[in-house]
């Protein structure tokens, strides 16, 4: 399992770079569009739901790396290993939730047919989606810090 987060990670990371290339171009179309447009605001909330998601995927390599961190110090001290095991929690929540969203999320949604209402509903529910899971993630990887640096 920890073998394959490096590796999305190294895949997102790449992606990343060319997500954040559409989503300025995108954004830069938002202030060209009238803001009375349905598609401009569907639009503006997919941005921002992307965003969100973009900057949530950057924090997973330090998501792992407080993983190794943690399993390091419970094998050298099994004093504390229930502390760790809470923190390790913490941090496999954090990435479930982000792989939840990643795997429910329907990047073609918007542009298959649904109404302007519709849409903007999904999105909402999506934004409020992986804003929670950037909250699990922010939390795990504080908790983590100070598991590893007290």
């Amino acid at each position: 399992m920890f073998h394959n987060h490096k590796e999305q990670i190294k895949i997102s990371k790449m992606k990343l770079f060319k997500t954040i290339a559409l989503v300025a171009c995108v954004i830069l179309g938002f202030f060209a569009c009238n803001n009375n447009d349905p598609k401009a605001k569907e639009k503006q909330l997919e941005t921002s739901v992307l965003a969100l998601h973009d900057s949530t995927m950057a924090q997973m390599e330090t998501l792992a790396n407080m993983q190794e961190s943690v399993k390091k110090i419970i094998t050298a001290d099994s004093t504390k290993a229930k502390e760790g095991s809470q923190v390790l929690n913490s941090l496999a929540d954090a990435d479930n939730a982000m792989m939840d969203w990643m795997n429910n999320y329907d990047g073609k949604y918007i542009d298959a047919g649904h109404t302007h209402e519709e849409v903007m509903t999904y999105l909402t529910k999506q934004k409020t989606s992986i804003e929670a899971a950037q909250k699990k993630m922010n939390e795990g990887i504080s908790q983590s810090k100070k598991f590893v640096n007290p």
